[in-house]
């Protein structure tokens, strides 16, 4: 997953914060509520 480049993630996480989003599952939770 860290492999993966940040415009890659940002395509498949709806929030578009990128490797962020995508390694950090619950930090997710936390950004949807804000």
């Amino acid at each position: 997953m860290d492999t993966i480049p940040r415009s890659d993630t940002q395509d498949v996480t709806p929030m578009g914060h990128g490797s962020v989003n995508y390694a950090l599952p619950l930090r997710k939770d936390i950004i949807n509520d804000e």
